[in-house]
């Protein structure tokens, strides 16, 4: 019969060569099992992913700082996320809609109602994420001003310039040539700590949001000050295909406002291995999917530390937009 100490030499010995075999024999063969980091382990804990890639690739002292002629880099993107008037997703933020179309298809009533739940929806559904990393978030929703007529809406392709310029275009007809002005009496007057302009189009298209950046600062700071977005109340997909206006659309460009990035594959926002790595790491982020039920989306955890309510790692710098 076997002591002790022959079974405890036995299970030594086996632990050894389980470890020279997984780091020096056969380390390919085990690589797909080093899971690192994910966002929720009761989904993730089965998923053999390999993550030791993006935190090899990423060495956080390689990252550029603010005002460095390498101004891509994640510290310069921490530093202008929170010069706008939506500086994260936390505390009270005003959203402010305004209703739009183009000549002769004016909102009725009813529509206009159908879009402001879709906008409750989302609040109500950024609340409850907010809550699960250890914030409180509350909104205070106004609709300033009257349907305003243009005669044409610009689209989601259109060039960023003229979008800037479209936004500033919809913001004089409030009256205000100021941008921080007015989100200093948006501030004042509700009590908030951010404003965020929802400009709400009758019309077809894929919504977008303008956050600020740096390149607005070439501008001057009161001329992009507020951020805002178009969403568009039949909602465009990419592959062509229309639906009514999702909960999940609003609170998506809610979170690029606030600082968030997208995750889909497309040409200047992520190629197909970083889109095809987030598919795995969060394949349920709203920032990835904008689903038609606004529960059955995640707020994954690069979203939460890039919105003001998470912590960072240093690998999540790997899926900032290369545009």
């Amino acid at each position: 019969m076997q002591t002790l100490k022959e079974y405890l030499a036995i299970i030594i010995i086996a632990a050894i060569a389980l470890f020279i075999e997984i780091n020096f024999l056969h380390p390919d063969k085990y690589k797909s099992f080093r899971i690192i980091d994910y966002y929720d382990e009761e989904v993730y804990d089965t998923i053999a992913v390999d993550t030791v890639e993006v935190e090899v690739e990423i060495d956080s002292e390689d990252i550029p700082c603010a005002g460095t002629s390498e101004n891509n880099g994640i510290k310069a993107t921490r530093d202008y996320l929170y010069r706008g008037s939506a500086p994260s997703l936390s505390g009270r933020i005003c959203i402010v809609e305004y209703f739009i179309n183009e000549r002769g298809d004016g909102w009725t009533e009813s529509e206009r109602n159908t879009a402001t739940s879709r906008v409750y929806e989302a609040e109500a559904w950024l609340k409850d994420k907010a809550v699960e990393y250890g914030t409180e978030v509350e909104f205070v929703t106004v609709s300033y001003g009257k349907n305003y007529c243009v005669d044409n809406i610009p689209g989601y392709s259109d060039e960023d310039d003229k979008n800037d310029k479209f936004l500033n275009k919809v913001f004089r007809s409030l009256n205000w040539t100021d941008h921080e002005a007015f989100v200093k009496h948006m501030r004042e007057k509700y009590e908030c700590d951010g404003v965020v302009i929802l400009v709400m189009a009758k019309a077809v298209g894929r919504s977008w949001a303008c956050p600020y950046t740096r390149s607005h600062e070439e501008y001057g700071k009161t001329q992009n000050f507020a951020e805002g977005a178009i969403i568009f109340n039949t909602k465009r997909f990419r592959d062509g295909s229309t639906a009514p206006l999702y909960a999940a659309t609003v609170a998506h460009e809610i979170l690029h406002l606030c600082g968030a990035w997208d995750f889909y594959e497309e040409k200047g926002i992520q190629d197909k291995e970083h889109a095809s790595k987030a598919e795995k790491l969060f394949p349920k982020s709203i920032m990835l999917h904008e689903n038609k039920d606004i529960y059955s989306c995640q707020l994954d955890e690069v979203t939460a530390w890039l919105v003001g309510i998470g912590s960072k790692k240093d690998w999540y710098v790997w899926f900032q937009p290369q545009s």
